[in-house]
């Protein structure tokens, strides 16, 4: 006699994971980002980054679905990054966020 087993995944792995990149120079906000989107069991956030060009070699790095960048950051602006991501990157999805 066979084993019935199921031929469909569970929805879960049905799912490929969003992968995020958090671009936020205020560490409460950015760490509070992370923890928020931690707890969806469909999101994977790939890193932290405190200013634009931290920003840039994380994204370099994970080439994640999704960054959320800050427009006010140290070092490189949040607009020149945004742009230069968007750029070399036209498949990535991005998000500006400002105080």
């Amino acid at each position: 006699m066979k084993k019935h087993t199921n031929p469909r995944p569970s929805r879960a792995t049905d799912l490929k994971k969003t992968r995020i990149a958090i671009v936020e120079d205020e560490l409460l906000l950015s760490k509070m980002l992370e923890e928020m989107l931690s707890r969806f069991g469909d999101l994977n956030v790939v890193g932290c980054a405190a200013d634009g060009e931290a920003g840039w070699q994380l994204c370099q790095a994970t080439q994640p679905d999704l960054a959320l960048v800050d427009i006010e950051l140290p070092k490189v602006d949040g607009l020149k990054l945004i742009q230069r991501l968007a750029w070399e990157y036209p498949q990535m999805r991005l998000l500006s966020m400002s105080g």
